[in-house]
């Protein structure tokens, strides 16, 4: 008796776990999908982002679709980046102090020079070399200075160190006159004062470079 009774609940033991492994199955086929949903929506949600860009408004209204890659390097309109209750890719960032010219620039510089570091990693760039004396060859004097403004605004580190270095350049051993009129300085002076000066410190004022 007892043994028909222990294979009676052997029976019912095994019964259960067919049902209990059949459920698993079916829990198992419904969730697989969802789990592939979701990857394939994640792996689709960070493509998306990746595509997604920054709109910068210039001062005269100009757009310009920018990749978050190369904004981020305008550290001025970082924390319009960063901030998660702003939409970046769909509200115009606006930058009052820039014009189109110069950003255009900045954006040419900036995204050759991420071209660059990616093609000659750990090694001198001598392309990039070349680029950097052609971006400022052409310009004017009143558009490099204009550059050095918009750089300066929008904190470019980078192109604003090289900016500098060739105003530096550009400038050394030439005229007090020229200084002045490349800046745009009028002179403290009186005409006598200066001449004072000048003749006080002739020194300085030797081997100057014709203007």
């Amino acid at each position: 008796m007892r043994d028909c009774v222990k294979s009676e609940n052997d029976r019912g033991r095994g019964y259960l776990y067919q049902l209990e492994l059949g459920a698993v199955r079916r829990d198992i086929r419904r969730t697989a999908p969802m789990i592939t949903i979701r990857r394939i929506t994640r792996r689709t949600l960070s493509a998306a982002m990746s595509e997604k860009t920054i709109t910068l408004k210039t001062a005269e209204g100009t757009l310009f679709q920018v990749k978050p890659s190369i904004a981020k390097k305008l550290k001025t309109i970082q924390s319009f980046i960063d901030d998660s209750n702003v939409d970046s890719a769909n509200k115009p960032i606006p930058l009052p102090n820039v014009f189109s010219r110069e950003l255009s620039r900045i954006l040419d510089y900036l995204n050759n020079h991420h071209r660059f570091r990616g093609s000659a990693i750990g090694q001198p760039n001598e392309e990039a070399t070349r680029y950097d004396e052609e971006f400022v060859k052409s310009m004017t004097h009143e558009e490099l200075k204009a550059l050095v403004l918009a750089a300066n605004y929008l904190n470019v580190n980078d192109l604003l160190e090289f900016l500098n270095i060739t105003v530096a350049n550009l400038i050394q051993n030439k005229s007090v006159e020229f200084v002045r009129k490349f800046f745009g300085i009028e002179s403290d002076f009186t005409p006598e004062e200066e001449e004072k000066i000048r003749s006080e410190n002739k020194w300085a004022f030797l081997g100057v470079d014709q203007d």
